[in-house]
């Protein structure tokens, strides 16, 4: 197993990340973003430090 990024819909509707280690605990949380696709974008801009890490969206696709 490795480290996921979560990505999900808010309670305000705004979509954030989080990265999680391997035995699930969150390491990092992101700002929010207005749409799920700028909510990609920015795990698309960190992932390249955090290796084989991936992606999960936690809510329905938007996109």
């Amino acid at each position: 197993m490795t480290s996921t990024f979560e990505v999900y819909l808010d309670n305000s509707g705004e979509w954030r990340f989080r990265l999680t280690n391997v035995d699930g605990k969150t390491i990092a949380t992101s700002p929010s973003f207005a749409s799920e696709l700028a909510c990609l974008a920015g795990v698309a801009a960190i992932q390249t430090g955090t290796g084989d890490a991936q992606v999960t969206v936690l809510t329905p696709s938007a996109v």
